[in-house]
């Protein structure tokens, strides 16, 4: 007699959604980076709290504008990871921060929809696993990168009146200077020294390299030299 084998199939496991999340600042001042490293850490908290979701990775771009992906490396590696299918889902603040350039980000959205990872963006509750027309996203990112000029053309007006007026414009000051309640002043102790540096160059004909090595190893003003500067 023939004995019947019968198959039993294991039980189907629900596969958990790679999840991942994108944050950028594009300036490093102290407000911009502590904006940065919350979203860094609430987007690891959030994720991990979300039921079938396993967290792939928090890319992210410091002191980077939204508007050229080019020089974006945290998003040029998210988009990559997408394309080799380590990534289902990404989660990012706004469509601002996932990007200001609007024929960009246009394509890496269309890009995504066909790879099949869809986004969700917090601030517009916009989720592209959604029905959401293109129309209506496509709005938001006009908006963004009208927003995006609009400041750069700020900055850029106020650099050139702070200059019209003799006003520095940086925030960090060249060596041999210090500022008072908003005045530069020079610093007499560093300032013997950057006459000696210019004096090495112009008068003694001396190249960078022979002025930087002569200053590292006669630890002229107590700090470590290079031919772009000191620190």
């Amino acid at each position: 007699m023939d004995k019947k084998v019968s198959i039993i199939e294991p039980l189907s496991r629900e596969e958990k959604i790679k999840t991942a999340a994108y944050a950028r600042v594009s300036s490093k001042s102290d407000d911009q980076i502590h904006s940065f490293n919350s979203q860094v850490a609430y987007y690891s908290q959030y994720i991990n709290q979300l039921q079938n979701t396993i967290i792939v990775d928090v890319y992210t771009d410091e002191g980077i504008t939204g508007t050229v992906i080019e020089k974006r490396n945290g998003f040029k590696k998210m988009i990559q990871d997408c394309r080799d299918g380590l990534i289902d889902r990404i989660i990012t603040k706004s469509i601002a921060r996932f990007g200001r350039n609007f024929t960009e980000t246009l394509k890496t959205l269309r890009e995504l929809k066909c790879l099949g990872v869809s986004i969700y963006f917090e601030e517009e509750h916009i989720d592209t696993a959604d029905s959401v027309s293109e129309t209506s996203i496509s709005t938001y990112m006009m908006s963004a990168e009208l927003e995006s000029r609009t400041i750069s053309y700020n900055q850029r007006w106020g650099f050139r009146t702070r200059a019209e007026k003799g006003i520095y414009n940086q925030p960090h000051l060249p060596y041999g200077y210090y500022r008072i309640d908003g005045k530069i002043l020079i610093n007499e102790s560093e300032a013997v020294i950057v006459r000696l540096l210019f004096d090495m160059y112009v008068n003694q004909d001396m190249s960078t390299v022979a002025i930087t090595n002569y200053f590292s190893q006669n630890k002229i003003g107590g700090r470590t030299w290079s031919r772009s500067g000191s620190y």
